[in-house]
């Protein structure tokens, strides 16, 4: 069995812009970037801290998708990172890494919205 016969479950990317409202105002615009993007999505709560700024995030479940699949966390500007859609849930990407460290799947850590 492959590893990417387990992902059996399908996510929308949808990515975060910068848009600006009618009042001057930085408004929050979400689009997708990808669909139909075969992932498996499993409940797993924790805590990380890993990033080059020292930045800890909680998450409350893990994705597994494709090596070069195009999901983002959040920038370090502030924006927001990608989030996914599951079935009925949405979820923040709060980071992603190449666990295994063997470019054979990428793995998403995620809160529920």
């Amino acid at each position: 069995m492959s590893l990417a016969s387990l992902l059996t479950q399908r996510a929308t990317i949808e990515r975060w812009a910068r848009t600006v409202d009618d009042y001057g105002e930085i408004a929050p615009s979400w689009s997708s970037s990808s669909t139909d993007v075969p992932c498996l999505v499993q409940q797993k709560n924790g805590r990380i801290a890993m990033s080059p700024e020292g930045r800890e995030y909680e998450f409350s479940a893990v994705a597994y998708f494709r090596p070069g699949t195009d999901i983002k966390p959040q920038p370090e500007d502030g924006g927001e990172g990608d989030r996914i859609v599951v079935d009925s849930g949405t979820f923040e990407v709060r980071g992603v890494a190449d666990e295994a460290g063997k470019v054979k799947m990428l793995t998403a850590f995620l809160q529920r919205r």
